[in-house]
């Protein structure tokens, strides 16, 4: 994970709230969007924060998570 993920990982885990994390490189969109709608629902999510390497490093990010997450939100 990135440096911004390792980050927002640590603080979910001292703060004790749920988090996901998804390797782009081995969840296609459709299944990303199966793990990001059960997360969603099982913990009752009303906000969402997402966090990842910055397009400048990983330039395909943008169109996967925005891809995942209007998929998503659409299905539940």
């Amino acid at each position: 994970p990135s440096s911004g993920t390792e980050l927002t990982l640590r603080y979910c885990i001292e703060l004790s709230r749920p988090y996901l994390l998804i390797d782009t490189f081995e969840l296609d969109v459709e299944r990303a969007c199966a793990r990001v709608e059960e997360f969603i629902l099982t913990h009752d999510i009303q906000r969402l924060n997402v966090a990842g390497p910055r397009a400048s490093n990983l330039p395909a990010i943008y169109d996967y998570v925005k891809a995942v997450l209007l998929k998503s939100v659409a299905n539940i």
